[in-house]
């Protein structure tokens, strides 16, 4: 991510459009492991209680 916005000087894309784009995927995988964590805990717990 840090190596996208370095080269920001070489693309048509600012800065900012990094930027935005580094959040929003960061904000989507934290999402996609809070639910995959979720997922593990009801299978665990399951396990453990059958």
């Amino acid at each position: 991510m840090i190596g996208a916005l370095v080269g920001s000087d070489l693309t048509p894309f600012s800065e900012e459009d990094f930027q935005r784009t580094i959040v929003r995927r960061v904000k989507r995988l934290r999402e996609i492991n809070l639910k995959a964590f979720e997922l593990g805990l009801k299978v665990i717990r399951r396990t453990i209680t059958t």
